[in-house]
């Protein structure tokens, strides 16, 4: 089994065509389950979301969306798991009930989702603004205050991933310098892999003030 994050957590990416079609082959060519899970697909920003049940008929294929990113809905815990097949739809259904625990939707979840969705346009349009605002702010002030530290270049999710290689810390050092130090409890790359211990991700779906106060701490206790 693949899973794809689609748009990517945490590195901000959203895929293209050509590349949701070369993991489609990959999956195809080796009989592997692909399960995509696509909840950050409406925060996409200088780029496009390509849901990739539009790419193929891969019988092996499920996608999985929620509005619970999208609306800070969370707490109603619903999501939406697309299934093509038939068989392996009906297998999902069959094992759910069974053994993974999955309850009905209650009433107060599907009324708080079709209003999301019914109504909820001109706010999604003015958070992801917002959202974006904040990504310039954050690019703006590193380039300014913070000339060691790189953001990649963001085009989906409201995460910013911020690689601290530069400062020397990576690892337990980078953790114990955000946590104990700057006193700010981020995202550490290390529980993404190896490859990322020199990364954290600063969660933009904030007030400004926030992000600044995160920002302010990180550039006092490095010039300490």
């Amino acid at each position: 089994m693949l899973l794809l994050c689609s748009p990517h957590n945490p590195v901000c990416r959203a895929w293209t065509a050509e590349e949701l079609l070369r993991v489609i082959d990959i999956c195809k060519r080796n009989d592997i389950y692909l399960i995509a899970d696509e909840i950050h697909m409406d925060f996409v920003f200088n780029a496009k979301h390509i849901p990739l049940g539009t790419l193929t008929d891969y019988d092996k294929l499920a996608v999985c969306t929620s509005p619970s990113k999208t609306f800070n809905m969370a707490g109603l815990k619903m999501a939406n798991i697309f299934i093509p097949d038939e068989n392996m739809r009906k297998a999902f259904t069959r094992r759910s009930k069974s053994q993974c625990g999955i309850i009905p939707n209650n009433p107060l979840s599907i009324a708080g989702i079709e209003a999301a969705y019914a109504s909820g346009d001109k706010w999604l349009e003015e958070v992801k603004r917002y959202i974006w605002e904040n990504f310039c702010f954050v690019d703006n002030y590193i380039k300014q205050y913070l000339p060691a530290l790189r953001m990649t270049r963001p085009e989906a999710t409201y995460l910013a991933w911020i690689d601290f290689s530069g400062t020397g810390l990576r690892g337990k050092e980078l953790s114990v310098f955000l946590r104990e130090k700057a006193k700010i409890a981020l995202d550490e790359g290390s529980v993404f892999g190896k490859n990322s211990e020199g990364y954290a991700r600063i969660n933009l779906a904030t007030d400004r003030t926030v992000v600044k106060e995160c920002l302010d701490r990180i550039r006092d206790n490095l010039a300490k």
